[in-house]
């Protein structure tokens, strides 16, 4: 519980010096970002909870996933600690959580919910491509094109890490217990010999 309250005050200490680099570079990738005291809330709220992510893994992914859904809707301008403590809420249900069915479940449905989220994204977003945006693309893929399957290609790779990790964490969990208890078993059977 320690090192959880570590970490996620670490990374919520991370996530306010990322939105401070944001605004040094001036690049406010989802639009126009809402006032200062509204930025701060969003860049601690979604990494925050993530103090909590063993005790109620399945609560903090919601908690995260709906925090980091509602901070890029209102264009909260940092995203890169956000979407790691998105990955980590993933990772820790898939790790730690009591409930296998709901685990996946859970993870599937916030994995959904997000690539729903990013096709909403991208609906809204293609209109307002300027132009002269594409200008210097020479590939042989449509510009447009090229960028939505690249999105989806590294939002895809990103989830599926995620879900692969925490399910990964939780079989070597699994075999560690049986193995120790298969250790114990044959103890006593040979105190018993």
């Amino acid at each position: 519980r320690r090192l959880d309250l570590y970490a996620g005050l670490a990374l919520t200490a991370l996530a306010l010096f990322s939105l401070t680099l944001t605004h040094s570079t001036g690049a406010f990738l989802l639009g126009p970002p809402p006032s200062m005291p509204e930025q701060l809330l969003w860049t601690v709220a979604v990494p925050l909870p993530l103090i909590w992510r063993r005790r109620h893994p399945a609560g903090v992914l919601v908690l995260v996933a709906v925090m980091f859904i509602a901070a890029q809707a209102r264009s909260a301008p940092e995203t890169q600690l956000s979407s790691w403590a998105l990955f980590a809420a993933i990772y820790s249900l898939g790790a730690w959580g009591p409930d296998r069915r709901l685990s996946r479940r859970l993870r599937v449905g916030v994995i959904g919910t997000m690539f729903a989220w990013l096709g909403v994204y991208y609906a809204v977003s293609v209109g307002s491509i300027p132009p002269d945006a594409f200008a210097q693309a020479v590939g042989p893929v449509p510009p447009v094109l090229a960028a939505l399957v690249t999105g989806v290609l590294v939002n895809g790779l990103y989830f599926g890490f995620a879900y692969f990790f925490g399910e990964t964490a939780w079989l070597a969990a699994r075999r560690q217990h049986e193995l120790a208890e298969q250790a114990e078993e044959l103890r006593r059977s040979q105190a018993e010999a």
